[in-house]
């Protein structure tokens, strides 16, 4: 029997290298021509095995938590502002303490230069109880005693209230009248006037020095406090409510 010449897989393919070429053109014709089991990956899209599991992109907020994160940071800030500002009005209440505090020193310490005797002031400058013999202010009185200087008669709550919305809240001690403002922030205790430092007299009856009022707030300025106004008693402490 007469045998067969050799054919190769390409054209011009001698006997000689028929395996050799052969395999590998048959593998590159399997890579370039065999159907993707990925659909779309060759219209050059990446399969699932190549997609990231995130994507790096950033990505805008939509509508609807743009309109959520508003509405939890107003509730926030709801919450938030009163008690800031409560605990804003505590801290100048806690500074009139500090005020009533310094004035009884100071009126223990003019007591000592006096004869153990209060002070004979005016209780509102600005409205003096005989306009036709005003006595003297308070804060004059005290002036070379109180160790904060000026300051120390100035409540930090003293805006008291006005009738009208159009006229300006102007603070007590800023208050003028009979050709003088008043000075001070506090009301003083005008029965007291030159008594006894340890026995003054309210009315004829005498009371213990932990228990005689000697001076306190002109106006309910401390609303954010049971009693709204800070008082000082002759022994030299003060109550806040």
């Amino acid at each position: 029997m007469k045998a067969e010449p050799f054919v190769g897989v390409g054209a011009g393919i001698s006997p000689g290298n028929a395996g050799c070429r052969g395999g590998s053109d048959a593998r590159a014709v399997g890579r370039t021509n065999a159907p993707s089991v990925f659909p779309g990956a060759r219209r050059g899209r990446p399969s699932p095995f190549e997609r990231p599991l995130f994507s790096l992109q950033p990505r805008g907020f939509t509508l609807i938590e743009l309109l959520t994160v508003i509405a939890i940071l107003g509730m926030l800030a709801g919450m938030l502002f009163p008690a800031l500002r409560q605990a804003r009005e505590r801290g100048k209440s806690v500074q009139c303490v500090s005020n009533l505090r310094q004035l009884g020193q100071a009126v223990h310490l003019y007591a000592n230069d006096h004869g153990q005797r209060l002070p004979v002031v005016e209780p509102l400058p600005a409205n003096p109880v005989h306009p036709e013999a005003p006595l003297p202010r308070l804060c004059d009185a005290l002036a070379s005693y109180a160790q904060g200087g000026r300051d120390v008669f100035h409540c930090p709550c003293d805006r008291p209230p006005t009738d009208s919305p159009t006229q300006p809240h102007v603070p007590r001690w800023q208050e003028t009248g009979a050709g003088t403002t008043n000075g001070t922030s506090y009301s003083w205790q005008y029965p007291y006037q030159g008594d006894l430092v340890d026995a003054p007299t309210f009315f004829i009856k005498a009371k213990p020095m932990e228990k005689a009022i000697l001076m306190w707030d002109y106006d309910r300025v401390h609303l954010f406090q049971r009693d709204p106004k800070n008082v000082l008693y002759v022994d030299g402490h003060v109550q806040s409510n």
